[in-house]
C-alpha cells in the first residue's frame, strides 16, 4: 500500500467491492461472487456508469480495465434462500473458477488501491481473510473504508444505515434502470450502489473538513 500523506479522500483511488456468499459465517460459508469497481477520487466516470447499465449482473466479467465481476464454484451448494435473495443459482457457478484464481485476479484489479465496501469490516473483509488463509495466498496489507460505519459517522441522529436505508434516503433507485435495481443483492448492483453512496459522503466530509482519513 502506498502512503496516504496530505491527500484529501477525493485525491485518493478506490476500488468498490461486494461479495455474495453462501451463508454468514466466514469460516463455513463459501463466497460465490466478487464485484468491484475502480473510483478515482469523488467521481463515477460516465464511461463506467454507461458500461455497468448497459452489463448483465449475472454475467462475468474479468478482463476489464474498470469492471470486475466474477463468480466462484464454492465447495458447497448454494441454500435455496440464498439463491431467492441473490439469484445466483448453482448452475450458474458449476463450471466457474475457484476461490484462489478469482481472488488472484481480484486483487490484481485493486493493485494499491483503496478498498470500499458497506459492512465490509464486518463481512466482505472476513470472507476475503478466510480465502486467503485457505488458499494459502500471500497478500500485502490493505486498507478497506467502511462505507456503514462513514455512515453512522457522518448520520448520527439516523436509525438505519444499511445500504437499502442510504439508497431510500439519497433517492438512488431513479440513477440506473429499473431492471438493474430489481437485481439487489447481486453483488455488482451492490457495488455500484455504494460507489453512489461514497461519492455523496465525500461530499459531505469536505463540507465538514474532515475529508482526510486522519479527520474521520
Amino acid at each position: 500500500m502506498r502512503p496516504l500523506g496530505d491527500a484529501t479522500l477525493s485525491q485518493l483511488t478506490y476500488v468498490v467491492f461486494d461479495i455474495e456468499t453462501t451463508g454468514l459465517s466466514a469460516k463455513n460459508d463459501w463466497i460465490i461472487q466478487i464485484a468491484a469497481v475502480k473510483i478515482d477520487g469523488s467521481k463515477i466516470p460516465r464511461l463506467l456508469k454507461n458500461k455497468v447499465k448497459e452489463m448483465n449482473p449475472k454475467s462475468p466479467m474479468r478482463k476489464d480495465a474498470l469492471v470486475y465481476n466474477a463468480f466462484i464454484k464454492p465447495r458447497r451448494k448454494i441454500p435455496e434462500h440464498i439463491t431467492r435473495l441473490t439469484g445466483i443459482t448453482n448452475s450458474m457457478v458449476s463450471r466457474q473458477p475457484g476461490e484462489k484464481i478469482i481472488l488472484n485476479e481480484f486483487f490484481q484489479f485493486v493493485g494499491d488501491r483503496i478498498l470500499v465496501a458497506h459492512n465490509g469490516i464486518r463481512f466482505d473483509i472476513r470472507f476475503i481473510e478466510e480465502a486467503t488463509v485457505r488458499t494459502k495466498l500471500k497478500l500485502e496489507n490493505f486498507l478497506c473504508l467502511d462505507t456503514l460505519w462513514l455512515s453512522k459517522k457522518l448520520y448520527p441522529e439516523e436509525r438505519r444505515h444499511n445500504l437499502n436505508a442510504l439508497i431510500d434516503r439519497f433517492q438512488l433507485r431513479q440513477k440506473y434502470p429499473a431492471a438493474f435495481m430489481d437485481q439487489r443483492h447481486n453483488a455488482l448492483v451492490d457495488v455500484m450502489l455504494t460507489a453512489e453512496v461514497l461519492r455523496l459522503f465525500m461530499v459531505e466530509l469536505k463540507r465538514q473538513n474532515k475529508d482526510k482519513l486522519l479527520l474521520i
